[in-house]
């Protein structure tokens, strides 16, 4: 019982870890992105 527990928490630990790097990186590609139409823009 204890070690599915400890399971649990690991797979939560590693998915909030890929979320932060996923949500970095979309964030990361809209300001690239938007950087990219202001420049068109001009």
């Amino acid at each position: 019982m204890i070690s599915t527990a400890i399971a649990v928490l690991i797979v939560a630990f590693l998915g909030i870890a890929l979320w932060k790097g996923f949500d970095g990186m979309v964030t990361g590609a809209t300001d690239r992105t938007r950087a990219q139409v202001e420049q068109i823009g001009r």
